[in-house]
């Protein structure tokens, strides 16, 4: 349809002559075309086919035609003799016909795009604007104003791409306006040395045409009004239609009676292409195909390719080139691949804007040769041993290997590669197929290796028992296999862990990839014996405030080295000997590491001791009559009293399970005391020596000494001929709650309670009583 179109276009300009009465302006429904003859005073319609007839008839001297909603219906408007004359759209018939008032003469008109109930009339005589506005329904009567005065002569009017109304002027020296359709406020956008500009329009670029009567030609402006440049010649050019859908220019020739279509992007491809496979060819453009347009910046011209049916739906991009103007011509190559037989197809396009060439030629797509080296990127093999690349000859292909002295034949299909020296060389093999002429290139490398080695292996190893070793290989691209011994992690890996427990000698074997080139090597693996002594393992116990000795010895060349807690108050620290104050109850752990001093070869043994809890210290004292001496408290554990004679040091044992000794007054008044309290674990504490001393004669003591104050707040002070040794404090149920040994008799501080208590004083004569009251 669209080759059909466009053939159609080419030759529409060269219709007889009697079609056309001078040909006028132009308007387009979608389907039809109707151009107004000036000279008989019609309408002629083109059809889709562009095929010609006469719909309208009878009018005076028409001038402008075009489409629009008047008195609520849709019709085809014409401006014949300062009146608006209404066709139907459908049938053609008469409508109505108004009057344009205030006009002069009518030239042409425009509907606003943004407003349909407002259209615009150059009046060329009256050298204004006319603006027409239609009312509401049901009359819709139609009101004409005049929106800008002082333009000499406007003719063709448009509404630009920025919404913008744009007229020219049929004047020496023409010009071209914006007309501000609120304000009617006027701005010169073009001003030239041509005379009696007659029709503008834009194209999808941007670009202005305008119709030049003074010459004769047909000009292209851009955006800006600038850069004029003709586009064609003809006897007097006058109504234009820029045709976006269909991309291309209606131009009225008023003269040469005729109406013609041109393409604003025209191009398409010269020949049929025959090509191999990533060759290059030249796409050519038709040359005497060229469109009045232009290209925006940054446009490709490109060559796309079918698929084998020749469709176009998924097109591939096979060359290109940055151009704003056609090219003569653009490198392209058919992709790398495999293709069928034949049913290519190729095309031209542009990318900004978008346009696809008007004809498709065949491209041929020539089988090419298979230059096949081997499977690998890399062929490899080791000195002496030859291996052969390539494949079976292809019929009517010539073969050339380089360089040709890596091989024994290089115009063969298959040759044999020389292994002499070894390397990794570039070859290339060039293949060409005699009957098409198409050629294919192939590289791939040739590498050919000595003997493999390895490195990092050791010859021998060493290890203790119940380790792990590495065998220290390098990694390699290689093909590993160990033997002699199960006992490691892997026997196909480079660098496998050896986790026995005796001695053994370690064998691999290692090729290449290809399992070509190989190599062998071996490791002896020495394991030594770890430490073979053991230590009791016993828990020692040890007395709140004991010292805890750790000695690190070395015996029989083995090294024995403590590691213990550090929550205890280090004593002395040395290189050989560890001390510790046992001053916190608990259990702690230690370890023991025993090391071969030859080998390095060592073992961890743990154990654990018991600091137990501090016994508490046993104070003597006596009850409150003096019959017994009792200990401050009553422990769980052993109780040993000891007497002490003052005179012969004799230390006397008196055991008893009991925490007390009754009639203290039968001991000789010569003999100190003191009690040792053993617990369960064997700890012991001993109290201070108490003094058993008396003085005889006095029976009441109580005289011999007074307290004071009393009543007191808890400070009092003690009166007293003799020294006194301790002093008590009694409640009334007879329970010590307070003692003090060797007070300061003249500064005593009682603990901070209150009540009536019983104060005891010993002294040398004997034990005196006083009720003492706590405030």
């Amino acid at each position: 349809m669209k080759n059909t179109l466009l053939f159609l276009l080419l030759c529409i300009g060269f219709s007889a002559s009697a079609q056309y009465s001078n040909p006028y302006r132009m308007t387009f429904d979608g389907v039809n075309y109707f151009i107004t003859n000036k000279g008989n005073g019609t309408v002629s319609k083109l059809n889709s086919t562009f095929a010609h007839s006469t719909v309208i008839s009878g009018l005076h001297s028409p001038n402008d035609i075009f489409f629009g909603s008047v008195a609520g219906n849709s019709a085809i408007v014409v401006i014949d003799s300062n009146k608006l004359k209404l066709f139907s759209p459908t049938t053609y018939g008469s409508m109505l016909t108004i009057a344009i008032s205030g006009a002069t003469e009518a030239h042409d008109g425009v509907f606003n795009p943004s407003n349909p109930n407002e259209f615009y009339i150059s009046d060329r005589a009256g050298n204004k604007i006319i603006k027409g506005s239609i009312g509401s329904a049901p009359f819709y009567a139609i009101t004409f104003s005049t929106l800008t005065t002082n333009i000499s002569k406007p003719a063709g009017m448009i509404f630009n791409s920025q919404g913008k109304l744009l007229v020219v002027t049929d004047t020496t020296d023409s010009e071209v306006y914006e007309i501000n359709t609120g304000t009617g406020a006027k701005t010169l956008k073009l001003s030239t040395t041509k005379d009696n500009f007659n029709d503008i329009a834009q194209d999808g670029q941007g670009n202005y045409y305008i119709t030049c009567w003074g010459d004769d030609n047909l000009y292209r402006y851009s955006p800006s009004f600038t850069n004029a440049y003709v586009i064609a010649t003809f006897n007097n050019p006058s109504g234009l239609l820029s045709n976006l859908s269909y991309d291309y220019l209606g131009i009225c020739c008023h003269n040469c009676q005729k109406v013609e279509f041109k393409f604003y992007h025209l191009f398409s491809p010269l020949a049929d292409i025959y090509t191999c496979v990533a060759d290059t060819f030249y796409a050519d453009f038709t040359p005497s195909y060229q469109g009045i347009g232009t290209y925006n910046s940054g446009n490709q011209f490109v060559v796309e390719m079918s698929d084998s049916n020749g469709s176009f739906s998924n097109a591939i991009k096979i060359g290109g080139i940055t151009s704003a103007t056609p090219p003569n011509s653009i490198k392209a190559a058919v992709p790398s691949g495999t293709y069928a037989s034949s049913g290519y197809k190729y095309r031209l396009a542009s990318t900004s804007p978008t346009v696809l060439s008007y004809f498709e030629k065949e491209l041929n797509i020539l089988t090419s040769p298979s230059a096949y080296i081997s499977d690998d990127d890399t062929a490899r093999t080791c000195q002496g041993i030859n291996v052969q690349v390539g494949k079976s000859p292809q019929q009517n292909v010539t073969y050339h290997w380089t360089p040709g002295h890596l091989f024994s034949d290089s115009t063969s299909a298959q040759p044999e590669l020389n292994t002499n020296n070894t390397g990794t060389f570039g070859i290339q093999l060039f293949v060409k197929d005699t009957f098409t002429g198409c050629a294919a290139t192939s590289h791939s490398y040739f590498s050919v290796g000595s003997e493999l080695a390895i490195s990092g292996l050791s010859d021998t190893l060493t290890m203790c028992a119940g380790d792990t070793i590495s065998v220290g290989v390098n990694p390699k691209p290689y093909i590993f296999s160990w033997t002699g011994s199960g006992e490691i992690t892997s026997n196909s890996i480079s660098n496998p862990r050896f986790f026995g427990t005796s001695d053994v000698q370690l064998n691999v074997t290692f090729s290449d990839s290809s399992s070509t080139c190989f190599g062998m090597d071996s490791t002896y693996i020495k394991v030594n014996p770890i430490p073979p002594i053991e230590i009791t393992q016993d828990v020692k116990t040890y007395c709140f405030g004991d010292t805890i000795t750790f000695i690190n010895s070395t015996a029989d060349d083995y090294l024995f080295n403590y590691t213990t807690a550090n929550t205890l108050t280090p004593l002395r620290i040395s290189d050989d000997t560890l001390q510790y104050l046992g001053d916190n109850a608990g259990t702690y752990f230690y370890q023991l590491r025993i090391s071969d001093a030859n080998t390095g070869c060592y073992k961890d043994l743990g154990n654990a001791y018991i600091v137990f809890e501090e016994v508490p210290k046993p104070i003597i004292a006596k009850n409150a009559d003096s019959s017994n001496l009792i200990l401050n408290f009553n422990y769980k554990g052993e109780y040993v009293w000891h007497l002490l004679d003052d005179y012969t040091s004799r230390d006397s044992v008196v055991k008893t399970s009991i925490n007390s000794i009754a009639n203290p007054e039968k001991i000789n008044r010569f003999n100190k005391i003191w009690v040792e309290v053993k617990d369960s674990n064997g700890c012991s504490a001993t109290s201070d020596t108490f003094n058993l001393k008396r003085t005889l004669g006095i029976s009441n003591v109580d005289q011999l000494f007074s307290v004071y104050p009393n009543p007191s707040n808890g400070k009092i002070a003690i009166e007293c001929a003799q020294p006194i040794s301790k002093i008590s404090l009694f409640d009334l149920t007879g329970k010590a709650v307070y003692f003090i040994l060797n007070p300061n008799p003249y500064n005593i501080q009682l603990p901070s309670i209150k009540g009536m208590y019983i104060l005891e004083v010993v002294m040398d004569s004997g034990i005196g009583h006083k009720t003492l009251i706590l405030n």
